[in-house]
């Protein structure tokens, strides 16, 4: 019985997943993938970026996601400015080995209303490959009462194995510098603005889009300590996330700059995330688990997920004449 609740559970977030998006804690690490417009608002040049996340350890194959992704500003002039940049990711999910491969380019203008003031504008748009292995599935209708048989039929349609689709993502960004201490921001992004067909049968499947509010804050309360809350809530087809918390930071050195990081975080009820991680120099790191507390507790074991993310920065000497504008420290 435990074989068929876990086989039943990977089936029923394999099928979840193949008309959704990939859901990582560290959204605030995954600047692209959230919105477009985020590409190029870093405190530097050249930005790259490293996500893994391990979830759902009960299931006979485990979730297992990579992301890899990077972006660099142009400085056109002392108002405007525009940034390039790739994300390209991995996921494998479930007994049928599920897998998912993208690659999508972006690019944002941004234009610096006032020395306090910049709006950004982005696009991105690439490629979804999915793969689907229907001879590693089983249906309710090779269950025999103690196991399941692949031998029996299973008196479904074959699919395919394979569907590739194009897909485009908008979005808006700004961020206000309220002083030198404290930059806040807010965005909105669509996802799934040309709603492509997604289905390994023949079916209508057209994905719906996509919307996304996020925001947040950077916070710096004293020469030490500093406190970055931010939140992201998207909804389709009737489903929706929201996770929100913040990040604690606590400078230990100063040169090298060294910086020691915790935090906490909830995706609804479902989930509580603690975190931990460091910043060394132009280095950050990041360490979570996600709890699960839904009704899937029981069936996952109690297992949630763990994830690691890490952004490193790249900074040329300022010009004399660089406008300073409000951004992102990652």
């Amino acid at each position: 019985m435990k074989q068929a609740i876990t086989t039943a559970l990977g089936m029923l977030l394999a099928i979840c997943l193949s008309g959704q998006d990939l859901h990582f804690s560290h959204f605030y690490h995954t600047p692209l993938r959230t919105n477009p417009a985020q590409t190029g608002f870093f405190d530097g040049d050249l930005r790259l970026g490293g996500n893994y996340r391990n979830q759902w350890q009960s299931i006979t194959v485990p979730y297992r996601t990579f992301s890899a992704w990077g972006d660099y500003v142009f400085h056109l002039s002392d108002r405007f400015s525009v940034s390039p940049g790739l994300v390209a990711w991995r996921d494998q999910a479930g007994d049928g080995e599920l897998t998912t491969q993208s690659a999508f380019l972006s690019g944002a203008i941004q234009f610096h209303a006032t020395q306090r003031t910049t709006i950004a504008l982005g696009v991105s748009g690439g490629m979804v490959q999915k793969q689907l292995d229907f001879n590693r599935l089983v249906y309710d209708a090779q269950w025999t009462g103690l196991v399941f048989d692949r031998n029996l039929p299973s008196n479904e349609l074959p699919g395919m194995q394979n569907l590739n689709y194009y897909d485009v993502q908008g979005g808006l960004l700004l961020i206000h510098r309220a002083n030198q201490d404290l930059t806040m921001y807010g965005g909105f992004s669509m996802a799934h603005i040309i709603r492509p067909q997604e289905s390994f049968y023949t079916f209508n499947n057209q994905l719906a889009m996509r919307p996304l509010v996020h925001g947040g804050a950077i916070w710096q309360l004293n020469p030490e300590w500093s406190i970055e809350p931010s939140f992201i809530y998207q909804s389709q087809r009737g489903a929706s996330e929201f996770i929100g918390g913040l990040n604690v930071g606590y400078i230990l050195r100063e040169d090298p700059y060294v910086q020691a990081l915790g935090g906490f975080w909830w995706r609804g009820s479902q989930e509580a995330i603690p975190l931990v991680g460091l910043q060394y120099n132009r280095v950050r790191g990041m360490l979570s688990y996600d709890f699960t507390l839904s009704s899937l507790q029981t069936a996952a074991n109690s297992r949630g997920g763990m994830e690691l993310s890490l952004v490193y920065i790249m900074r040329k000497k300022v010009p004399p004449m660089r406008r300073v504008i409000p951004c992102f420290r990652f």
